[in-house]
């Protein structure tokens, strides 16, 4: 496991949630990527971090035939997302990760000043961390975040 450094205690905590993140939440409601989720959704200084480019991956991602997830699930998590999360104007442009559309969220987390870019994909991020943001699994998040609301 990664060495972790722990962010600075503050009022907020930005981070940007791979999309894998959000699909991992629906199909186990009982696993870390939900727990991270529904940690947004009552802890309003945990501010998850979206460009247009992400939500609009979110949306198509979500609506793959193979995930079988209802148009009415989709438009709830969109909405909800929508409303939990901040949007951050696009101002850079990366090209150091192999899939083009994964270098939009190191875009976000850069623009947006997040702490964390938390993905269960680390084949697409093969590094623990880029300049001051670290590259996180679900699973060492929480602990982040138990943590760093630990007061």
């Amino acid at each position: 496991m990664q060495k972790l450094k722990p962010p600075e205690k503050s009022e907020e905590l930005r981070i940007v949630i791979d999309t894998n993140i959000l699909v991992s939440a629906h199909i186990n409601a009982a696993g870390p990527p939900a727990a991270i989720l529904m940690e947004c959704s009552t802890n309003l200084s945990l501010i998850p971090l979206y460009t247009d480019a992400i939500f609009d991956e979110y949306t198509r991602v979500l609506k793959r035939p193979k995930f079988k997830f209802s148009e009415k699930v989709i438009d709830e998590t969109l909405m909800w997302f929508s409303r939990a999360a901040r949007k951050v104007e696009m101002k850079s442009q990366m090209n150091v990760l192999l899939d083009p559309d994964d270098n939009r969220f190191l875009e976000c987390a850069i623009d947006g000043d997040a702490a964390f870019i938390i993905t269960g994909n680390h084949k697409h991020f093969p590094f623990p961390s880029w300049n001051d943001i670290q590259i996180v699994k679900p699973s060492d998040f929480i602990k982040i975040m138990r943590e760093h609301f630990e007061k």
